[in-house]
């Protein structure tokens, strides 16, 4: 029990409940730990990272790595999660799924895009809705412009409106 500054120095090391594994509590306004190599947290069961008050940061200058060791990693939020960065890479030795869930009374809408000078690539996209789907491009819909490739619709009714001419070229 100090009423000033405690410190605790050593020239090799300083060891706290290192005889018997007994829990160790820190109370302390702020905790500042500052380490000029690397800071290993290892724990033999769960481990929870929580803020009562503001926000939990994670930075790295190499980047920040959250590994499951092949369980699921879940992030969990009520609010929106923000995903910044030049480049959102999802790697999958399986199928991805994005999903999107809604309650009965709201619409809600997922958006992919890219830049005007970029494209979007998908290997197979399989696309099914309960409503309409809408597909719109302020300079025009291309279907088949990279390959000559054979498009297929079935519909019970195909209907096509052009403000303009309507052109069927077939060889």
């Amino acid at each position: 029990d100090a009423s000033g500054a405690l410190t605790i120095d050593s020239a090799t090391s300083i060891a706290i409940g290192s005889n018997q594994g007994k829990p160790i509590d820190i109370d302390a306004s702020t905790l500042d730990i500052d380490a000029s190599g690397a800071l290993t947290i290892d724990a033999g069961g769960d481990s929870n990272f929580t803020t009562s008050n503001g926000s939990l940061t994670l930075s790295g200058d190499g980047g920040v790595n959250i590994a499951g060791n092949g369980d699921e990693v879940d992030i969990t939020t009520t609010g929106a999660l923000d995903i910044n960065g030049a480049t959102l890479s999802i790697d999958s030795t399986d199928n991805t799924n994005l999903t999107m869930t809604a309650n009965a009374t709201s619409t809600k809408t997922m958006t992919i895009s890219a830049t005007n000078t970029d494209a979007i690539h998908v290997a197979n996209l399989d696309i099914d809705a309960d409503g309409a789907i809408d597909i719109d491009g302020s300079s025009g819909i291309n279907i088949g412009k990279a390959a000559d490739t054979a498009i297929d619709i079935d519909a019970s009714t195909l209907d096509i409106d052009a403000s303009g001419a309507l052109t069927i070229d077939s060889a």
